[in-house]
């Protein structure tokens, strides 16, 4: 008994320190590092000192000390919270109706939604919306302040924290309305995030304005990307004639890049054709994401084009292809790699040993062991590291010597060369 009373006692001494130390913090940095160690402290006895101090206490200090309560475990906090939504200042009743949101509480949307047009300063509107932003849930009241919130809202910076929070109401269909007229409007700097959330959402609307938006290419690149993130999550096959077609024509090539891994993440079979042809286009940036697009949609078709490319092929486009080739475990890949070395143009030649290395087989050493005497220095000293390297990998277990000279590594190779 009196070890369980002084064990109490210890941790009141505790909390009450640390709510002491809440209070003296000068920044909202240490307010937080102070608050962090009152959650994992805070038991089911501190309750009452919790709510003494909430009362008392200045005001600054609330919020935290609402979010300790939350933490309590052990004992149904929810009358006290549905308390403290309706008690005090803005900041305060506005914590205390997140925690109830995170209960799926009803009454936590609500008067987040009554909060909103009562908050009067940039941080106060910052605060309810950020703990609008997260859910999955409804909430009409909050939806509809939302609403309202953005028809009156100038300030972009808010507008856009504001469509966020509504676009996680998931399940609310008063949302859609609200996006739809924000879509509407050409001049609103928060179109394109409504429409991108409207095609998240499966809204065929949305989706032809997202498609014609790209067509038009009037989005940056920031922005089209985040269109056709959309669109792969929405995955409506009607999209793809159109994304292919846009492919083809755009001399963008972040957004043709972006075109690649949207048809590619979309399983689209059909866009195979351009995807070969970009495979060899002059921006090595497109030409490398086509390739490994192919690779993951690949047939037999596009194997046997790999297979030319890294015999046939020159420069990057031999590399790239005998990297997919390698990355399908296709032997062939061994032999492009080979040949392009031995092609003398220096200029290739490091990206060459860097394939290698990752390929991580035993077939790059054999071909990495016959650069340890290259004239080059440079490319000697990569080789030599891309080496221990692979026998790392190779041979987990054991220690190689990361001083040996060539001969020795070239010696244990021959004795120890797996079959």
């Amino acid at each position: 008994m009196i070890a369980l009373l002084l064990a109490l006692a210890a941790a009141r001494d505790e909390v009450t320190d640390l709510i002491a130390k809440l209070r003296a913090a000068g920044s909202l940095t240490a307010q937080y590092q102070v608050m962090n160690k009152l959650e994992e402290a805070v038991k089911p006895q501190h309750l009452g000192m919790l709510l003494r101090e909430i009362e008392v206490g200045p005001a600054a200090v609330r919020p935290h000390l609402i979010r300790g309560i939350a933490a309590i475990s052990g004992v149904d906090v929810l009358p006290m919270l549905r308390e403290l939504a309706r008690k005090h200042e803005l900041a305060a009743r506005a914590e205390a109706a997140y925690r109830l949101t995170t209960y799926d509480d009803d009454l936590g949307y609500k008067v987040l939604g009554e909060l909103l047009p009562k908050a009067q300063t940039d941080d106060e509107k910052r605060t309810v919306l950020s703990h609008l932003t997260g859910f999955s849930g409804e909430g009409a009241e909050a939806v509809a302040a939302l609403g309202v919130f953005l028809g009156v809202e100038k300030k972009d910076a808010l507008r856009r924290v504001a469509v966020q929070a509504l676009a996680s109401f998931r399940r609310d269909p008063g949302v859609l309305p609200v996006l739809k007229k924000i879509m509407a409007d050409a001049a609103d700097p928060q179109r394109l995030d409504a429409m991108a959330e409207l095609v998240r959402r499966g809204d065929d609307e949305g989706l032809e304005q997202a498609l014609k938006t790209l067509e038009d290419a009037v989005a940056g690149p920031q922005a089209a990307s985040t269109l056709l993130n959309a669109i792969e999550r929405s995955n409506k096959k009607a999209a793809l004639p159109r994304l292919r077609d846009l492919l083809e024509k755009s001399p963008e090539k972040v957004l043709r890049t972006a075109l690649i891994r949207s048809l590619t993440e979309m399983k689209d079979d059909k866009s195979l054709g351009v995807l070969t042809k970009l495979s060899e286009d002059k921006e090595e940036v497109v030409a490398r994401a086509a390739t490994e697009a192919i690779i993951k949609l690949a047939g037999k078709g596009q194997l046997d084009l790999l297979k030319k490319a890294s015999a046939e092929g020159e420069g990057p486009r031999r590399l790239e292809a005998a990297e997919a080739l390698l990355q399908l475990d296709r032997p062939e890949g061994f032999e492009g790699i080979k040949a392009e070395l031995e092609s003398g143009k220096s200029y290739n030649r490091p990206r060459a040993v860097q394939i290698l290395q990752n390929a991580r087989r035993k077939e790059s050493v054999d071909i990495l062991i016959t650069l340890l005497d290259d004239p080059d220095a440079a490319l000697r000293k990569q080789a030599h590291t891309a080496v221990l390297a692979v026998l790392e990998a190779l041979f987990p277990y054991s220690r190689f010597d990361a001083k040996a000279p060539p001969e020795k590594l070239k010696a244990w190779w021959a004795k120890n060369r797996p079959k």
